[in-house]
């Protein structure tokens, strides 16, 4: 919803020109204000995203109030009076007006110039979330290092906060362990259930950590809106969705508090990345991140150690480090053997879901001897995979590749994870495929950008979901390859 304010000291002029848009727009929240003063404390209240405002005003009349409003840069205006007087014109657009409206309005003149001052905003929201998607992927960098280091040397320069008269950043983590995840769609749905519209004009910072199984996410959210409600319902109902589009997958949520700062939120995200380490012995549910770490208090030493050895067994064994999942498992049955019945059961059950094998864990669970079992069952199944990978590495290659074309993975990764040298690898693929790496990988990121517009998600969106963070470079490889823009594919 776009928040326009109309700002004339006569109430038949303001009748008029919102009867016009009203007729007009059905996505405007409209304001009205008699004079400059009024107009200025509907900004700092209202987050107004338009202003269509008179020259001449009591108090204060329209260009002085543009002059003096702090953040007049970040919205578009129009000017609107009955002086057909070059002069104010030539000043109105010196401080920043788009168009000279002329009393009494015109609807289509007012149409048009409604469209562009639309146009415009949607250009300057997009230009502030790159600045704040840019700033945001900083600070999770520097959270990285001060994970390691107490006074880390990052190089980086202080960054600025949100605009706190505006809105509030809210920072979560959404959990998804199961079979390699799909990719694409999960983060167009996270976008669209976070309580902003596709459309919508607040920035959702996104962050995807695809070898790891969950991802990092900044919403800003207007001060208008209650950030319990928010949690309380937005978060719910994207739990929801997720569970019923995913249901082979173990899914849960962790928010931080409001804040202004994005170093604030980046601090909470490291919090949750910790928390995450024990994440088998937290619930399938939302939770704060106060209330998650509250969670975790009563679970000793080694309930603990058992949980983050099954989350190291988990990454190694959907980055196919088959070496490293058979010392994880052998590391894990030492430490459960220390449990009790129930506890084990249940890290089980989380394992096997997690792994995407089940029930293959849970059908021993009667057997006297269960742990040892159940160790026997994971040796055997990380045995069958190496094998697998020495008989026919391709195949093994090509799954990899299915799950991960979304990441930014070269030959040479690719090569190192399943033991090969980067050049043997390059001419197998060239051999046995008919192309190289880089065109398997490009065509594969196509097909899905064409699922997903058709989907009805948008041309940028599509960009980030399948691996390009330039909008531009996307659209002109889409064409080269598809044959036609990718705006085309989402209109059909």
């Amino acid at each position: 919803m776009i928040r326009v304010a109309v700002a004339d000291d006569e109430k038949l002029a303001r009748y008029n020109i919102i009867s016009i848009l009203q007729e007009s727009f059905k996505d405007l929240s409209i304001v009205e204000a008699e004079n400059g003063q009024e107009l200025l404390q509907l900004i700092q209240d209202k987050r107004i995203d338009i202003a269509l405002v008179d020259i001449r005003m009591p108090r204060l009349d329209g260009l002085e109030t543009m002059d003096r409003c702090p953040n007049r840069p970040s919205i578009p205006w129009v000017i609107v009076s009955s002086y057909a007087e070059f002069p104010y014109a030539k000043r109105a657009l010196s401080l920043g007006a788009l168009g000279y409206i002329l009393k009494p309005p015109d609807p289509a003149e007012v149409r048009e110039i409604m469209n562009l001052l639309i146009g415009k905003l949607r250009e300057l929201r997009r230009a502030e979330a790159e600045k704040l998607e840019t700033r945001w992927n900083q600070l999770l960098q520097y959270q990285d290092v001060l994970a390691i280091s107490e006074k880390p040397e990052t190089g980086l320069s202080p960054l600025s906060t949100c605009n706190s008269d505006t809105g509030i950043i809210i920072p979560l983590i959404v959990s998804m362990q199961g079979p390699p995840l799909p990719h694409g769609m999960i983060g167009a749905i996270i976008h669209q259930n976070c309580g902003i519209p596709q459309d919508a004009l607040e920035p959702v910072l996104f962050h995807a950590h695809n070898d790891l199984g969950y991802y990092e996410i900044a919403c800003y959210v207007t001060r208008t809106l209650n950030p319990s409600i928010w949690k309380g319902t937005v978060l719910t109902h994207l739990l929801a969705r997720l569970q019923h589009d995913f249901s082979l997958y173990q899914i849960k949520i962790i928010s931080g508090s409001p804040c202004d700062a994005l170093e604030s939120a980046a601090e909470q995200i490291q919090k949750m990345r910790n928390l995450l380490s024990y994440e088998p012995l937290l619930p399938n549910i939302s939770l704060g991140l106060n209330e998650a770490s509250e969670l975790l208090l009563p679970y000793t030493s080694t309930e603990l150690e058992a949980a983050s050895r099954m989350v190291r067994l988990t990454q190694n064994w959907h980055r196919k480090d088959w070496v490293s999942c058979k010392n994880n498992v052998l590391d894990l049955y030492f430490t459960l053997e220390k449990l009790g019945t129930r506890l084990q059961h249940k890290l089980l059950q989380n394992l096997e879901k997690s792994l995407g094998i089940a029930p293959d864990l849970s059908r021993h669970f009667l057997d006297d001897n269960f742990t040892l079992e159940t160790k026997g069952e994971l040796l055997l199944l990380i045995q069958q995979n190496q094998v697998n990978v020495r008989e026919d590495p391709l195949s093994e290659i090509l799954r990899f590749i299915d799950s991960h074309f979304t990441e930014a993975i070269s030959i040479a990764q690719i090569a190192n994870l399943f033991g090969f040298s980067p050049n043997y690898l390059s001419t197998l693929f060239h051999q046995k495929i008919g192309t190289t790496y880089t065109n398997y990988i490009t065509n594969l990121r196509m097909k899905e950008a064409r699922n997903l517009l058709r989907s009805g998600i948008s041309v940028k969106e599509t960009a980030w979901a399948v691996g390009y963070s330039d909008e531009q470079h996307f659209t002109k490889l889409y064409k080269k390859i598809m044959g036609l823009p990718p705006g085309s594919e989402k209109k059909s």
